[in-house]
């Protein structure tokens, strides 16, 4: 029994480790991109996990219900609004995220693949041609 439990301990601790491991795991911030877009907020996780926001700053403030905003008024406070989760893995120099939701059910179930990188205390995330597209900072 006690073999049992110190080998299910290693293999718990081999992919605790293997996350550990990993320098994307964390909080992000976005500071800039390439077009210019919204900042976006991602966490990588530990075990496999990622969720990413982008909330823009400028959408307007209207104190009223969402059931009494016009259409016009949805419209701007929610286009520019993105939120997704799903796993993802890393494989190499790549970063491969699928989206298991996704404010737009259109893109449920799709895999994003993107290079990193990181330089300094910078992630930076590029198109599979190589050209960079995102810039994060570690969330603060």
């Amino acid at each position: 029994m006690r073999n049992a439990v110190c080998a299910a301990l290693a293999v718990l601790f081999g992919i605790t480790s293997a996350f550990a491991q990993n320098p994307l795991v964390g909080s992000w911030e976005r500071i800039k991109a390439d077009p210019p877009d919204e900042m976006a907020f991602l966490i990588l996780s530990t075990d496999g996990f990622f969720t990413q926001t982008i909330l823009p700053d400028d959408r307007p403030k209207i104190n009223r219900p969402l059931r009494d905003l016009t259409k016009e008024e949805l419209v701007v406070r929610y286009e520019q609004l993105v939120a997704r989760r799903g796993p993802y893995r890393v494989e190499g120099n790549r970063l491969i995220r699928k989206d298991a939701a996704h404010h737009n059910p259109n893109l449920i179930g799709r895999e994003n693949v993107e290079l990193w990188r990181i330089e300094g205390d910078t992630l930076i995330l590029s198109n599979l041609q190589g050209k960079d597209t995102n810039w994060y900072k570690r969330a603060k």
